[in-house]
């Protein structure tokens, strides 16, 4: 009796027993005793205040329907163009490529790649807006049409830069149909003869900067053609010389007597009837949903309405 009481006192296990160790386990511990808030207690606190719910979705819902009603309308204005194939030399000329080369001559016209790369370069934006003089209508708000200056009273005055970004931004786009080949210049303003206008003119603008740069190449080649002509006295080599300045003659011919120089327009931009936003439909629903998820928000943030494990507590 003696050891046996020895041992309880020393906390040892006496002779012949086991010692059990109990666990709890973490997971079946009362629900009672975590944080937490399930998905129902989320959705019953929402729905004990859903007329507050309902009256922000309300509220935020008209205030897009009212932008959507007062805000500008804009026009979208498109031609579809086909960019015109360039070749170095015509037909039965090709071989001649070389010799133009070594007496550093370019006898290429313009690839599709580089009409494209005009039309959409910020160059020809900057002419077209400076031709145009289209600053105080882009930036119409900050332009004051009596006085005949800009509002603005800090000295930051828009230039030709912001212009540029606006254009290229919000009003000119140029897309290509990789399939086909084909071209979409489009326009977006406010009113929709303009857009239409612009469209046009820039197209033909594009052409025009590509045609007399094609003009001027053309004429300094046959200028120097000419020069080689003169000075060489070996027949074969005048009479390849002659056929590239033949060549190059008729590309000068071709330059100035096309109008469509590099792109042909194949669905001219017409003035558009239909505006392409605001759209007042997209505008309203996301304006819904909006207030819907900001409402349930509010809610959730708000204070005065308890929340227990085992449901709402209603205030008092």
């Amino acid at each position: 009796m003696a050891g046996d009481d020895k041992d309880a006192s020393s906390g040892e296990p006496a002779p012949g027993q086991r010692v059990v160790y109990l666990v709890q386990d973490a997971l079946s511990q009362d629900s009672s005793s975590r944080n937490g808030l399930d998905l129902s207690t989320l959705v019953a606190r929402i729905w004990a205040r859903k007329w507050l719910v309902f009256a922000v979705c309300f509220a935020v819902t008209g205030a897009g329907i009212a932008y959507a009603l007062i805000a500008p309308k804009w026009y979208r204005a498109t031609a579809l163009l086909a960019p015109v194939e360039g070749s170095s030399l015509p037909a039965g000329l090709g071989g001649l490529a070389n010799i133009a080369s070594l007496a550093g001559l370019n006898l290429s016209a313009p690839s599709t790649a580089e009409s494209v790369a005009t039309l959409k370069s910020r160059d020809l934006q900057v002419r077209f807006i400076k031709e145009r003089n289209l600053l105080p209508v882009l930036f119409a708000d900050k332009w004051d049409a009596t006085a005949g200056k800009w509002k603005t009273r800090d000295g930051k005055e828009p230039d030709l830069r912001d212009a540029v970004k606006y254009f290229s931004a919000r009003v000119f786009s140029v897309s290509e149909d990789r399939r086909t080949g084909l071209m979409t210049v489009a326009v977006e303003w406010q009113d929709p003869a303009l857009a239409s206008d612009w469209a046009t003119a820039l197209v033909r603008q594009a052409n025009e900067q590509l045609r007399t740069r094609a003009e001027l190449e053309s004429q300094t080649n046959i200028d120097n053609l000419t020069k080689q002509l003169a000075d060489n006295r070996v027949v074969g080599i005048q009479q390849s010389v002659g056929r590239v300045l033949e060549s190059e003659i008729q590309k000068l011919m071709l330059a100035k007597g096309s109008q469509e120089f590099a792109f042909r327009t194949l669905d001219p931009a017409t003035p558009p009837k239909f505006k392409v936003r605001p759209q007042r439909t997209l505008i309203a629903a996301l304006s819904a949903m909006g207030g819907l998820a900001l409402g349930a928000i509010l809610v959730l943030l708000l204070p005065g309405v308890p929340v227990t494990q085992k449901g709402i507590a209603r205030p008092r």
